[in-house]
């Protein structure tokens, strides 16, 4: 019988951490003063590294986006969570088998329990593009053996057009990647399952500046980017509009509980 009550107890406990996941060590401290390099969050599920999670001289607005899933104009929160005199470090470590969306609970509850987070969501329509399969199919290459996801893209520039790599991408990291190239928010509707290294080249117009030196006006040599998802990787970028959440911060701590 008492064996019975612990197999019931172990399940029950693991039903709720699978709801409501936390980290199973976490420490968070105030970052040294003075230093404005980092802001970097490393590790995780989906990287070489799952079962460690880091965080660098990190801002609280970087740990709120990261926590939530959600870009800079879904965060309704007060002026001082952008501050460069807030920033932590945090190391924590990941239960086995967990997901990246299971790893944005966690930093959720991480800020709950130590920053004593108060919010609540609303919704708002936003324009986005709409990633979806184009009319000839994908012509994606799957990932090699040996690729793994990069916490960016690389963009290699130059006046004839932008190259843009991402290695080890599934269909949702390819629709944040292409975001930066489109300038504009990109939802994920392929469907697709796999995983991808892509590379696009495509045309940039350099009269609003960036890009290398002595740049003007339209690359010639390369399509502009929505043509060229379209024929490089054979998904197609629709523009429209989605209702998506908004996070509204009522309450913060600016500095975290003891470890």
């Amino acid at each position: 019988m008492r064996a019975l009550s612990l197999l019931l107890i172990a399940g029950l406990t693991a039903a709720a951490q699978e709801e409501n996941p936390r980290f199973e060590v976490v420490s968070v401290r105030p970052a040294a003063p003075g230093v404005r390099i980092g802001n970097l969050l490393q590790g995780g599920p989906g990287t070489p590294d799952p079962a460690r999670f880091t965080g660098t001289n990190v801002m609280f607005s970087t740990l709120v986006l990261r926590a939530f899933g959600i870009q800079n104009d879904q965060l309704n929160a007060p002026d001082w969570i952008n501050s460069t005199d807030l920033r932590f470090d945090i190391g924590a470590t990941v239960p086995a088998g967990a997901t990246k969306e299971q790893l944005g609970v966690m930093l959720q509850n991480m800020l709950i329990d130590r920053f004593h987070l108060v919010y609540h969501r609303t919704q708002k329509e936003f324009p986005v593009y709409s990633l979806v399969v184009g009319p000839n199919g994908p012509k994606l290459r799957a990932a090699a053996p040996q690729s793994r996801p990069m916490p960016g893209m690389r963009i290699m520039a130059s006046c004839q057009g932008d190259r843009m790599t991402a290695n080890g991408r599934d269909s949702a990291g390819i629709a944040q990647a292409l975001q930066s190239a489109v300038g504009a928010r990109v939802v994920d509707k392929t469907g697709l399952s796999g995983t991808y290294d892509i590379e696009l080249y495509f045309g940039v117009d350099r009269s609003l500046g960036g890009g290398p030196m002595n740049c003007t006006g339209k690359s010639l040599d390369a399509p502009p980017v929505l043509e060229a998802v379209q024929k490089q990787l054979g998904l197609k970028l629709e523009k429209g509009s989605a209702m998506l959440d908004v996070i509204v911060i009522e309450h913060l701590d600016k500095a975290p509980v003891e470890n």
